[in-house]
């Protein structure tokens, strides 16, 4: 088979929603001439994303299971609010920064048809549009948008939050239910800490009429409670054999990624690798949304939904037919409708019994809760009043119990909490056993009361005022003064290695000098004699001279004076000692030179000898020898001072356990007044809201009832013309559902029969 071009593949995917659209055209006729304009609405959205290529992943859960905490997580920053009893009340659009339409943060649109630009994605300022904290923001917002980049934005992809389908205020099931018909694919939450109720599977079952793509996420295994040897592992199985046993016709259990999203989004903030999780559904996701299984889903999902409404309608009208072709007597339903009337009326009445059957199953869980508390609290003294028993130091000892009473306030805020929560689902059981509709909301009325007021401890820990020093004070000037003393011994002994070093070097530098001194004296004396044996000798040359002499006498002087003295000559001798003068004048410097640098070589040698080696040596042992007497008796000192220590720290190791078992005692007598009165408290409180709901509850089915019996007696007090004209319309409408099923019949098989890779 040849390969497909581009163009082939555009133009049959083109096709395919063009088919999809007939259909949703189909659907929204229909639905259009019933009046059912929320129905019309959902689907007029479908056809708008299919046109736009747009992708929806709603978040869906329960409420408090952590749906906007994981959005902020996956986004990395928290603006989506996520309280405990302040939660999304409207539904918010995560879409990419390039869909804003004039580069907004985020808009807000309001049910009466105008919108408001909001300045920024922080947390302040969209908890006010979007949370039950909100003024009136159920009925006034209708959805808010908010623009931010991220790689999960991508490509037409939205993630959308929604209020919980079990949520406080009135309408956030309706908002979630109309947002889930709109969406190509969800991420359904478990809460780990509450994980596979009923109602968690009866919203997921309601999920599955509608979209086939479900990741399902168990969120908050940091509540998994490994003290009591329960791990992730162990939740994850129980929640896969109650799918099963849910969902029996399933072909297998759906992947369940086990996160913590409130941990990772406090990591990725500090900019912490650990992520609890999330990065390995993070993976899944992006590399579904980057497949062309996006795809599939994307023209699969408005199919689905259109299944699943057409079948709902035709299952409707199906039961409206066969009370117009019943035959039952008007008279029997008469008296079922005055019956029903009279309970109704009873329900007042009926208000004492039930709060009297309420309060006694109350008293019992009640009284199982505060058992449980006192019972963890006495199991968390317990284990620290065996940890004192294992301490041998007093001063640890001291130290650890220091720190006890914030842990120990920390702890049973924990204790406490844990117990409301055991209380609360104790408490959605006796519900559920005859009010299953209201167990939905049980939960949510119970967070939303502040009724537990903070338990403290009212003793403050101290520990005694002499503890850790009694008989110390004197070992410790002990100890340091030989410290001292140790310490300027090793100074002085580390001085006199160091003399003792250096006075070796010199004699072994004295040593080197001699011998220098010696080669060099011997080669002096071999120049000096070499100096005399190689001088040139004065050369004697014979010469004849003139020598002036007087001519004597008197008239030898005038004779002188007038002609000059007589000259007489003679032998002489003519000197030439040039040869002998430069020979001396050359050799007489090097001589000069060596006997200079054999001078130096004196010098360094009386440096050298002024250093005492025996002194050093001497210095050296005695300096040694201190140390050692020093350690010895710093030894003794520290032996002398444990065998005291030992006997102090049995007296104080005693008296600090018997002063913490005394506080312990005397705490949890404390502690368990302090439940009992908070228990108290709730019970009242719990009982009223119970009853009320119970009432409510009670009052809603009976009206339901009536109104049923009393559209039935109606019609069949109608006439036999008029029977006759609703069962034509119900034929009517049955053909043209029936055609639209068969429009989804045939896009089933054909969307299911394109190849995804894997």
């Amino acid at each position: 088979m040849s390969k497909r071009t581009k163009e082939e593949i555009v133009a049959d995917n083109n096709k395919r929603k063009d088919k999809i659209v007939e259909l949703l055209n189909s659907a929204e006729l229909y639905y259009t001439q019933k009046g059912d304009q929320n129905t019309v609405k959902n689907i007029q959205i479908q056809k708008k994303n299919l046109a736009e290529n747009k992708f929806s992943i709603v978040v869906v859960g329960e409420f408090s299971a952590g749906k906007s905490t994981l959005l902020n997580a996956m986004m990395g920053k928290r603006m989506l609010p996520s309280f405990t009893q302040e939660t999304t009340a409207t539904v918010n659009f995560l879409r990419d920064k390039s869909e804003a339409p004039n580069d907004e943060a985020g808009i807000v649109y309001y049910t009466n048809g105008t919108k408001e630009v909001i300045p920024d994605t922080e947390l302040k300022t969209i908890e006010k549009y979007v949370s039950t904290k909100g003024n009136e923001v159920a009925s006034n917002v209708d959805h808010l948008d908010v623009y931010f980049d991220s790689k999960f934005l991508k490509d037409g992809v939205t993630l959308v939050d929604s209020p919980g389908l079990n949520g406080v205020a009135e309408g956030h099931k309706e908002i979630t239910e109309n947002q889930i018909k709109q969406s190509n694919a969800s991420i359904f939450m478990f809460d780990a800490s509450r994980p596979g109720s009923q109602t968690d599977f009866d919203s997921l079952g309601n999920l599955q009429e509608n979209v086939s793509k479900i990741f399902i996420l168990l969120n908050k295994i940091d509540m998994i409670r490994e003290e009591e040897e329960e791990t992730i592992e162990d939740v994850k199985q129980g929640l896969a054999k109650s799918y099963m046993k849910v969902f029996p016709d399933a072909k297998k259990v759906p992947e369940i990624y086990a996160i913590s999203a409130g941990n990772a989004l406090k990591a990725r903030e500090k900019g912490e690798g650990d992520t609890w999780g999330l990065d390995e559904f993070e993976t899944k996701l992006f590399e579904f949304m980057s497949s062309d299984k996006k795809y599939v889903e994307q023209l699969k999902s408005p199919v689905k939904q259109i299944d699943s409404l057409v079948n709902n309608s035709i299952q409707s009208l199906n039961e409206n037919k066969e009370l117009l072709e019943s035959k039952a007597d008007t008279e029997e339903l008469h008296q079922k409708i005055n019956k029903l009337t009279s309970e109704i009326e009873a329900v007042d009445t009926k208000d004492k019994d039930s709060r009297r059957s309420i309060n006694s199953k109350l008293n019992a869980v009640f009284r199982d809760a505060t058992n449980e508390i006192r019972v963890e609290t006495q199991k968390y003294i317990e284990r620290n009043l065996k940890r004192v028993k294992e301490y041998s130091d007093p001063a640890d000892l001291g130290q650890y119990l220091e720190n006890f009473e914030t842990n120990f306030t920390r702890k049973l805020r924990t204790i406490v909490e844990n117990g409301k929560y055991n209380l609360q689902a104790s408490i959605e059981d006796i519900v559920v056993d005859q009010y299953v509709e209201q167990s939905l909301a049980i939960n949510d009325k119970l967070d939303g009361l502040d009724v537990f007021s903070e338990v403290n401890i009212n003793e403050k820990f101290e520990l005694p005022t002499n503890f850790g020093e009694v008989g110390l004070e004197q070992m410790r000037a002990e100890k340091a003064a030989l410290e001292d003393r140790l310490l300027a011994l090793k100074k002085k002994r580390a001085d006199a290695e160091e003399n003792l070093a250096i006075a070796r070097a010199n004699e072994r530098e004295r040593k080197r000098l001699e011998e220098v001194i010696e080669t060099k004296k011997q080669h002096l004396d071999m120049l000096e004699v070499s100096f005399s044996e190689n001088m040139p000798k004065i050369h004697r040359n014979p010469i004849q001279t003139a020598k002036e002499i007087d001519r004597g006498g008197f008239f030898g002087k005038i004779g002188d004076a007038l002609f000059g003295k007589k000259k007489m000559f003679g032998p002489g001798w003519e000197v030439d000692s040039t040869e002998h003068d430069e020979y001396i004048a050359r050799n007489s410097k090097r001589l000069d030179e060596r006997r200079a640098e054999l001078e130096k070589d004196f010098v360094l040698l009386r440096e050298k000898e002024n250093t005492n080696m025996d002194v050093a040596e001497t210095r050296a042992d005695i300096a040694k020898e201190e140390l050692n007497e020093a350690k010895a008796k710093f030894e003794k000192l520290m032996q002398e001072q444990d065998a005291k220590l030992d006997s102090y720290a049995r007296k104080q190791l005693n008296s600090l356990q018997n002063h913490f078992y005394e506080y312990c005692d005397n705490t949890l007598d404390d502690v368990i007044r302090n439940i009992k009165k908070n228990m108290n408290n709730a019970k009242k409180q719990y009982a009223g809201i119970i009853v009320e709901m119970v009432n409510a509850n009670i009052d809603q089915k009976l009206k339901k009832k009536k109104s049923y019996l009393e559209s039935l007696e109606s019609q069949l007090e109608s006439s036999e013309d008029d029977k006759k004209e609703r069962l034509a319309e119900i034929a009517s409408e049955m053909e043209q559902l029936t055609h639209i099923l068969e429009q989804v019949t045939v896009l089933e098989n054909e969307i299911n029969g394109i190849e995804v890779a894997n």
